[in-house]
């Protein structure tokens, strides 16, 4: 029992010094490097974007996609085999919302699976 305890307390103390050690951040606003925004309405192979048309069918895709690969990522897809079952529906906050109980199966074996809590007002 002594051991569990002695364990318990060194993880306790432990995890505030894990939680300290951080990415260090820039406030200085004179740190950054110099560097140009690319004009909004020029496509990457140079040409003017004229119309509703070509930033829709174009340009929009391509600031989507530098997006993707800057700042955000890309989605991967969606596991084969991965479906759904709704559980329980409740009706909750005196008829004013709904909670559903969904289990989710990430494979078609049926193996591996969680369940998820959705509410809606």
């Amino acid at each position: 029992m002594r051991v569990f305890v002695c364990l318990g307390l060194a993880l306790a103390l432990s995890l505030p010094l894990r939680a300290q050690i951080t990415v260090p951040t820039n406030f200085v606003e004179e740190k950054i490097p110099a560097y140009e925004l690319p004009e909004v309405l020029r496509l990457e192979d140079g040409r003017r974007v004229r119309s509703r048309k070509v930033w829709e069918r174009q340009r929009r895709g391509e600031i989507l996609e530098v997006f993707s690969q800057e700042m955000y990522g890309h989605v991967p897809p969606a596991p084969e085999g991965l479906h759904f079952e709704t559980l329980s529906v409740d009706t909750v906050y005196f008829g004013l919302g709904l909670r559903k109980r969904v289990r989710i199966y990430l494979d078609a074996s049926g193996a591996h699976w969680f369940d998820a809590l959705v509410q809606s007002p």
